[in-house]
């Protein structure tokens, strides 16, 4: 048993916890005050006060994990805007393909075509999504105007590539 305030009657801890918690708990305030003063937003000041409690260490190793799987997740994205781009952009060579008016222009109708509802299954468990625009968003495979955009998804929501057609 440890004694609190050295009461044995009146303050007893069995398992000596708690005064760590105390004591933790003091340098978590200091840790949020030192993260106030550095000018930290309110976000990083709660995972400051929140990281000097004992179970922070596990808050720290989640943020971890977090971050990286947040990385990975940004590498695949640029990955799929980057075959988009090379296949389909408005300055691709390659002959016989949708291609959009301009970069914006496909970043923005794949975004919002990928928000509708699936119009069908594709091939290898995929989605295929698509929409019709009032303005024209680029040149299907023939080379003619056109106002539609297809936008393939995988098995995992993440987007395979997009195109006009």
């Amino acid at each position: 048993y440890t004694y609190a305030n050295n009461n044995p009657v009146m303050l007893v801890d069995p398992d000596g916890e708690w005064a760590w918690v105390a004591v933790n708990a003091g340098f978590a305030a200091y840790r949020g005050y030192k993260a106030y003063k550095a000018g930290k937003s309110k976000k990083q000041i709660a995972w400051a006060v929140a990281s000097g409690f004992g179970p922070g260490r596990y808050f720290k190793g989640a943020k971890r994990v977090y971050r990286f799987a947040k990385k990975v997740n940004s590498w695949s994205n640029k990955k799929t805007w980057k075959h988009i781009k090379e296949r389909h952009g408005s300055k691709s060579k390659i002959s016989g393909k949708g291609k959009f008016r301009s970069n914006r222009t496909m970043k923005r109708t794949t975004r919002a075509t990928a928000r509708t509802k699936a119009a069908r299954k594709g091939r290898y468990n995929r989605t295929i999504h698509e929409k019709t625009f009032k303005k024209y968003v680029g040149r299907n495979g023939n080379g003619k105007k056109t106002k539609r955009v297809r936008v393939i998804r995988d098995r995992n929501g993440r987007i395979v590539t997009s195109f006009p057609y």
